[in-house]
């Protein structure tokens, strides 16, 4: 029957208990190298086979990076010394009446290797780790020695995930969210203990830029242990098994890079975080309180990775990933997979890769970029970029002033509100400026560009293109090719083009100049002016409205040209239109308005 638990400890009260309580509740006497003695504590390795001394050098090397204590190697008359001949695991201590070791034998049975391996990532390295700790002050993590179960247990959250001085792993306590993986490092309560007694190294080894992982150039344990993960097969420091790893980092821009891991990484790098990296293991890498890691680089797996307050730059890797910047000015790259990418606040760049992406800027004047694949661009708040990429996007500058761009494929480009300026690219698009004073390019493509509130300016590009100004006081031009262009409300200025267009003025007093191919031009309520200059051909107005709206002619038409000579020429058609011939062909045809005759106050000559 398990025991009823009373508390769960904070890292500090483990930390206590492992300087002094465990000793006090077991009445085992409270042994420890001074750590006020000059120079290093002498070691002697001679008990162990070359596996075991390359294990107690990496242990002794994980104490020394985070505890200021510092061990040399001797042959023979050593304060500590290492055997692998007898029974089991076990620090045995000589000590004077004060508890300071006189000498110290660390036993780690030699069968040990054969069945748990001799890399970083063992059960025997951390058995390592474990002896020294002993031999440096440290006790256990609950009232027990040699063996315990989940109901030795004082502490509700006792296990490795806090201390590598406890016997229960993660898996033994029904308490911890976590799977099992060895200890690679000392963990959190165990730093808090080791500089309770001997303090904190003079220098920290990860003080500069640091790279966790792959790239790693560490020159300590860790970093062969790293090393072993891009090439375990020519590696004796990794050898494929779980893990669990706390991390301390001090100044410089920090890297973790487990891009090898082919599997689900769920990453978290705000300080005292913990995520669950390198393959199918749970909450298994813990960071410090005042660490702060800017750089993640994951692998092939569906992975979540959470950014923090510093310029954060992300990387997914294969398949579907979640990035979230959050604070600071970000980078991140969705890479392959149907990614999700939210900037956060900041000034943050994305990149969605080679499938089909959701890209949200939110805060901060962001750049975005689909690339390949169907994607979905949000920009937020702030002056965002946003760019289509390759296929047939969806891009939506949200609030701010923003700049978009469709690039390739059949995009859906929409402005938000801000004075927003959209290019379709290469394709077939559409393009809605919707709130603000937008400024709308259609480029290649026949595309369908609607200004929405403001005063919008269209262009239309090089194909058969739909201009729409909506709400405001618009500007469209057809340029290329023959257009639809539709003012709207307000008094717009519409301009076809290249091409046989068609205009709408819509309501408001408009301004319809059709351009230099015969064109349609309706003007709508309101008072309108048509325009006619030499070279357009023949013009036709289908809503003229005697008395209210204007045709401007260009002088050029004809020598001489007034608005009462203007006038002079309109003859009726069979049709029942009214047709005025200017010189070089230049005609301007009003539909349904034969028997009338127009005064020069109709026209106006520019």
């Amino acid at each position: 029957m398990e025991n009823a638990l009373p508390r769960h400890a904070t890292p500090h009260e483990i930390a206590d208990y492992l300087t002094g309580g465990y000793n006090e509740s077991t009445r085992i006497p409270y042994t420890f190298f001074d750590p006020k003695a000059a120079g290093p504590i002498t070691v002697d390795l001679g008990g162990l086979d070359a596996e075991g001394r390359q294990l107690a050098r990496w242990a002794m090397d994980a104490w020394e990076c985070v505890a200021d204590v510092h061990f040399a190697e001797v042959s023979g008359g050593a304060a500590l010394s290492f055997q692998d001949n007898g029974s089991g695991a076990y620090a045995k201590t000589y000590a004077n009446a004060d508890g300071t070791i006189t000498k110290a034998t660390i036993n780690v049975d030699d069968g040990w290797i054969a069945k748990h391996g001799a890399g970083v990532d063992s059960y025997t390295f951390r058995t390592y780790m474990h002896e020294i700790g002993h031999v440096l002050g440290l006790g256990h993590a609950g009232p027990y020695n040699g063996h315990a179960d989940y109901g030795d247990a004082i502490f509700k959250n006792d296990s490795w995930q806090l201390s590598v001085m406890s016997y229960l792993g993660q898996d033994e306590n029904p308490n911890i969210d976590a799977s099992r993986g060895g200890n690679v490092t000392p963990m959190q309560a165990d730093l808090i203990a080791i500089r309770d007694i001997w303090g904190a190294p003079e220098t920290h080894f990860a003080d500069g830029d640091t790279v966790w992982g792959i790239g790693s150039k560490l020159e300590i344990y860790l970093g062969d242990m790293f090393r072993g993960m891009a090439d375990h097969t020519t590696s004796d420091a990794y050898d494929l098994q779980p893990i669990t790893l706390y991390i301390e980092d001090h100044g410089g821009r920090d890297r973790i890079n487990f891009s090898h891991a082919g599997m689900d990484q769920i990453v978290d790098l705000a300080p005292g975080a913990v995520s669950s990296v390198l393959g199918d293991q749970r909450n298994n890498m813990l960071l410090s309180e005042d660490t702060l890691i800017e750089e993640f680089v994951s692998g092939d797996g569906n992975d979540r990775i959470t950014g923090n307050g510093a310029a954060n730059s992300l990387w997914g890797g294969g398949r579907d990933d979640l990035l979230k910047g959050l604070g600071g000015n970000d980078r991140l790259w969705g890479d392959a997979g149907q990614d999700r990418i939210i900037g956060g606040g900041g000034r943050d760049q994305l990149r969605g890769g080679d499938h089909d992406d959701l890209l949200r800027g939110q805060g901060g004047n962001d750049r975005l970029w689909g690339d390949a694949g169907r994607d979905r661009v949000m920009g937020g708040a702030g002056r965002d970029q946003l760019h289509g990429g390759d296929h047939d996007d969806l891009l939506r500058g949200q609030g701010g002033h923003d700049r978009l761009w469709g690039d390739a494929g059949q995009d859906r480009i929409m402005g938000g509100a801000g004075r927003d300026k959209l290019r379709g690219g290469d394709h077939v698009d559409l393009l809605d400026g919707q709130g603000g004073n937008d400024r709308i390019w259609g480029d290649a493509g026949g595309d369908t560009l609607v200004g929405g509130g403001g005063r919008d300016s269209l262009w239309g590009g090089d194909n058969q293109d739909t201009l729409r100004g909506d709400g405001g006081h618009d500007h469209l031009d057809g340029g290329e090719a023959g257009d639809l262009l539709i003012g709207g409300a307000g008094n717009d200025t519409l301009i076809g083009g290249h091409g046989l267009d068609t205009l709408y003025g819509g309501a408001g007093n408009d301004r319809l100049d059709g351009g230099d191919a015969p064109d349609a031009l309706f003007g709508g309520a309101g008072a309108d002016s048509f325009v006619l200059r030499r070279g357009y051909g023949t013009e036709t107005i289908g809503d003229f409205v005697i008395g209210e709206d204007l045709i401007e002619l260009q002088a050029g038409l004809m020598p001489g040209l007034t608005a009462e000579s203007a006038a002079a020429r309109g003859r009726d058609t069979d049709e029942g239109d009214l047709m005025f011939n200017f010189d070089d062909g230049n005609r301007l045809r009003l539909t349904g308005l034969a028997g009338n005759e127009l005064s020069a106050d109709s026209f106006v000559i520019v």
